[in-house]
């Protein structure tokens, strides 16, 4: 396994509204924000993620991403930031996202989640 922390490309003066400011700290984004000695995500995702996904994928390249509620936030954000920064992908390891919310809700029915 792998645990790596990074923050974004932006600094906490650069958010202007309130709320978001609000929810950043109920939510413990801010200390990551403000935590200029973590690096970015840019750098974090080609020097620590994807060596880790290749060495995890093994031979057979092929990965399942597991995130709770995923089909609905972790998988499309992970994918908008890989392409909005350009970062190296093509080639790597198949990623396949699945959202035990999405399984448990096709194989039970939608009352559960």
């Amino acid at each position: 396994s792998t645990c790596v922390r990074s923050r974004p490309e932006f600094g906490w003066d650069d958010i202007k509204s309130h709320a978001a400011r609000l929810f950043a700290t109920d939510h413990g984004h801010a200390e990551i924000i403000k935590d200029t000695t973590l690096p970015y995500f840019r750098e974090v995702w080609t020097h620590e993620v994807l060596p880790f996904l290749w060495r995890a994928a093994g031979h057979s390249r092929q990965l399942a991403m597991l995130a709770h509620n995923g089909d609905s936030f972790d998988h499309y954000v992970l994918q908008k930031e890989i392409r909005r920064l350009n970062l190296p992908i093509e080639g790597g390891p198949a990623l396949v996202g699945f959202d035990p919310v999405s399984v448990m809700k096709h194989a039970y029915g939608h009352q559960f989640g």
